[in-house]
């Protein structure tokens, strides 16, 4: 069976390792090394901040809506199914993402654009990554995302994270990786009140 150089190189540089990170709630998360950089292989699931503070469950779409104009932190299941979260991890709005109490399990971080940059990179061909990355062990279960108006979309059709970085005034950064790309900056999505999974990366 022949097996390619970049097989190889995959092999050496991307490995599933024995550590795992631990939130505020027990939840355990397995962890992976890609290149220098070691990242949480399945989506965030926590409902406290790591000072022990609650996050909001928070399933109307008014309320949601509401703490989007009052810049409260939020986080909902996908499709407000609770059955959802130990496969595809709970949603939050950017406030959680950024708030001071800390979203991320201690020794985690909320990646910012450069650190997506590195992962796009290291996989090459121009950010699309999909079918090289979906066997390292980085899961990608396709939560789709919650629109501050529309509602929920994208369910088992495509990924999309947070950054820690804003792009304008009103949206942050977000990464999308769907069946037939790889991830990628993408605006749209990116409004602060929408509700979007979180992926942590051990902090240097």
């Amino acid at each position: 069976m022949r097996i390619s150089l970049f097989t190889i190189i995959l092999f050496l540089h991307i490995s599933i390792i024995a550590q795992t990170a631990i939130d505020i709630d027990g939840n355990h998360y397995t962890t992976i090394n890609i290149g220098n950089q070691t990242w949480m292989s399945q989506n965030l699931n926590v409902s406290h901040f790591r000072n022990g503070d609650i996050i909001p469950e928070v399933t109307n779409n008014r309320e949601w809506q509401d703490a989007w104009r009052n810049h409260t932190p939020a986080w909902c299941y996908p499709q407000n199914l609770k059955n959802l979260g130990p496969t595809y991890g709970k949603l939050y709005n950017w406030y959680a993402v950024i708030d001071p109490r800390g979203l991320a399990p201690n020794n985690y971080r909320i990646p910012d654009v450069w650190d997506w940059e590195y992962l796009i990179n290291y996989f090459g061909d121009n950010g699309f990554t999909g079918d090289k990355i979906k066997n390292t062990g980085f899961d990608n279960p396709k939560a789709g995302y919650k629109d501050i108006l529309t509602g929920f979309s994208g369910l088992d059709r495509f990924s999309s994270w947070w950054t820690s970085e804003v792009s304008d005034e009103n949206n942050a950064w977000s990464i999308l990786m769907g069946e037939k790309w790889g991830p990628k900056l993408e605006k749209q999505g990116g409004v602060f009140g929408n509700g979007i999974s979180v992926r942590c990366l051990q902090a240097k």
